[in-house]
């Protein structure tokens, strides 16, 4: 970051910061695998998946860019094609398929523990380096958050810490993290449960650390950088979309 605060990227040239502090976000999702009948796509912070409660949906980018014809990107009952999600604040790769067939393959790939998933995350506090899975089971109402215990579903994050920090905002941890399961905010839920929520979380943080997060990132700190999965043939594919320099500790200098 220069000394007059000029711009910060983050991943695809998404966030940049202007000398006010004024966010503008031009990110636009990627095609990073693309398959005859399935496809990894990589969606950045602030894109929806499908359900049309903000105005920057993927499902309308597929429709409008890749496999325009095929009839599941139109079927909400088979989830337009997508195996599985992120929530709105976070970016990573998403894998999706253009056909039925393909879509119960992966489905049966999800269920069975086939598809591995790995994040990089940035959490508040320093996560001790012999805390290396948090199981819990874990439950949620409507739109609230989720919560740990009682007689919730069972549910598995696999945590390894990478890099302590220590910053004049306080200590951070930047960590690789694997889920076993995918829970509804499971890392996130996990993460605050163990007492390291992720920077950037309006959810699992108080509003005050919230907006104090502000000044390291702009966005909630969670991003999934892998998919391992088998397409039609068998064949093992991996698709990656590295941690960029500066997504996360995009913090901004003073004027």
């Amino acid at each position: 970051v220069s000394s007059t605060g000029c711009s910060v990227k983050s991943i695809a040239d998404g966030i940049v910061r202007q000398p006010c502090g004024t966010i503008i976000n031009v990110c636009e999702p990627r095609l990073i695998l693309n398959l005859p009948d399935r496809s990894v796509v990589l969606k950045p912070p602030g894109w929806e998946v499908h359900d049309q409660f903000t105005q920057r949906q993927l499902l309308c980018w597929r429709q409008c860019f890749e496999a325009r014809s095929s009839n599941i990107l139109h079927d909400h009952h088979s989830q337009y094609g997508f195996i599985h999600r992120l929530d709105v604040p976070n970016s990573g790769l998403i894998l999706a398929a253009k056909s039925y067939r393909a879509y119960l393959h992966m489905q049966w790939q999800l269920a069975t523990g086939k598809i591995t998933r790995d994040y990089a995350i940035l959490v508040h506090g320093w996560l001790a380096p012999s805390l290396h899975e948090v199981e819990t089971r874990v439950f949620w109402r409507g739109d609230d958050s989720t919560k740990v215990g009682g007689s919730g579903k069972a549910s598995s994050t696999v945590l390894r810490a990478r890099i302590h920090a220590l910053l004049q905002m306080g200590a951070f941890t930047l960590a690789d993290v694997r889920i076993r399961t995918g829970r509804r905010h499971q890392i996130r839920s996990h993460l605050s449960h163990v007492g390291h929520p992720v920077v950037r979380d309006g959810m699992y943080t108080t509003l005050t650390t919230f907006n104090d997060d502000f000044d390291i990132c702009a966005h909630n700190c969670l991003h999934r950088y892998t998919l391992v999965f088998e397409d039609a043939a068998g064949i093992i594919r991996e698709a990656t979309a590295s941690l960029p320099p500066g997504q996360f500790f995009a913090w901004r200098s003073s004027p």
